[in-house]
């Protein structure tokens, strides 16, 4: 005789409670310690007595239960078996891990999260804890390099996002390292490389501070594309950081981000006629024109965003709102940077980073500065890059080491 359909459902349940008890009981916010301290990922290898002893102690504690929380995880249960194997087999290993690392904390931090009923809030402090764990793992140079900078959050937020760019792909090359096969020491290459073969720009000083230490490639495109298009202003800033290290590459990278990379609106900005209608009716060509000759902040030969960092100097120093430049929030962001922002760069950050970028919303070019920044740091692509020679160097400038 076949079993039925439901024989088959319970089966199916109980084999479930067996590998996810650990992960569906933290989701109803019951107590882990009832569950032991066995780690769900060595059921396969344990003896079949051990495991017939851990089912009926599963199946004790969930016996147990009100029928208002065993009616939670049947329909839990019913849930994720409409998901696709794959997503459904990720949030019960992601459950279990959960469970695990709950289990490891001590009673006070444990019990802080049970009690929580709001989950953003139960999510935050989650946040913060495993945040806390993280750090207290990293090199004590890393951890007073994070700590110097508690009165500069900004800085702080940029460094902990490239400590952990650096870390994934450092994990990620290990695992292509395991996986790579090793090469007969006779097929090495020697010699020089061949015609058309791309090359790797090394340069003897990995710590550029004047413009002849930086690579030729950049030297080169800096003098064909940025310098000719900067105001005195920002050739004097130019001219002040040289010599000193991350200062001078910090400045060139600043001046690349504003100048060529920043997101605008579709009608852009690039002459006075351009700014909208009431803050022409106030303030007279003139009298802007008159402010942007005075402080040096006059571009030589206007191109793209060049006269929009020129208005948003004027505009903050007149205490007017600078949305009606560019845009100041992921809302209004054109495409692809919305998608990438909204898809890509903002499930990754982390409170740090988030409390970042929410320090730049409502301002231009704040918020797009700070988005470029978060991405060159994270080492990700920037719509439009054209950020010249290897990116290492401006993820070394950024990183205030």
């Amino acid at each position: 005789m076949k079993p039925s359909n439901k024989s088959r459902m319970e089966a199916k349940f109980w084999k479930f409670l067996v590998r996810s008890s650990l992960g569906i009981w933290i989701v109803l916010n019951a107590s882990c310690s009832k569950w032991g301290n066995s780690d769900p990922f060595e059921v396969e290898l344990q003896p079949l007595a051990e495991k017939k002893e851990r089912f009926q102690r599963h199946l004790a504690v969930y016996a147990s239960l009100e029928p208002a929380e065993a009616s939670k995880i049947e329909r839990l249960y019913r849930d994720l078996l409409q998901l696709e194997k794959f997503e459904r087999e990720r949030l019960w290993y992601a459950a279990e891990g959960f469970s695990m690392w709950l289990a490891r904390l001590d009673d006070s931090d444990r019990n802080s999260i049970l009690e929580l009923g709001d989950p953003k809030e139960r999510l935050a402090l989650v946040r913060k804890l495993r945040e806390g764990q993280w750090l207290s793992g990293l090199p004590i140079a890393d951890q007073e390099n994070i700590r110097e900078l508690e009165k500069d959050p900004d800085s702080r937020a940029l460094l902990i996002s490239r400590i952990r760019a650096e870390e994934i792909e450092r994990k990620s090359r290990n695992i292509d390292l395991a996986r790579k096969p090793l090469l007969p020491s006779n097929t090495a290459k020697t010699g020089p490389s061949p015609p058309g073969s791309s090359k790797i720009t090394i340069t003897s000083n990995t710590r550029p501070a004047k413009f002849e230490e930086l690579p030729n490639d950049v030297q080169l495109w800096i003098g064909e594309n940025l310098l000719p298009r900067l105001s005195e202003f920002e050739k004097n800033q130019l001219r002040l950081a040289s010599g000193r290290w991350p200062d001078y590459p910090r400045i060139i990278y600043q001046l690349i981000r504003d100048h060529f990379l920043l997101p605008q609106f579709q009608q852009r900005i690039e002459s006075f006629s351009d700014i909208p209608g009431p803050i022409r009716e106030k303030y007279s060509a003139e009298v802007v024109g008159g402010v942007l000759d005075k402080k040096g902040w006059t571009p030589p030969k206007p191109q793209g965003q060049d006269y929009a960092l020129a208005l948003a100097k004027w505009a903050i120093l007149e205490k007017i709102p600078t949305g009606f430049i560019g845009p100041t929030s992921a809302a209004v962001l054109p495409e692809p940077w919305r998608g990438l922002v909204e898809k890509t760069l903002t499930p990754r950050l982390v409170r740090e980073e988030r409390q970042f970028l929410r320090r730049a919303e409502g301002k231009w070019p704040d918020y797009p500065r700070a988005l470029i920044d978060l991405l060159v740091s994270r080492r990700m692509t920037v719509p439009g890059n054209v950020l010249p020679g290897p990116p290492s160097l401006w993820q070394d400038a950024l990183s205030p080491k």
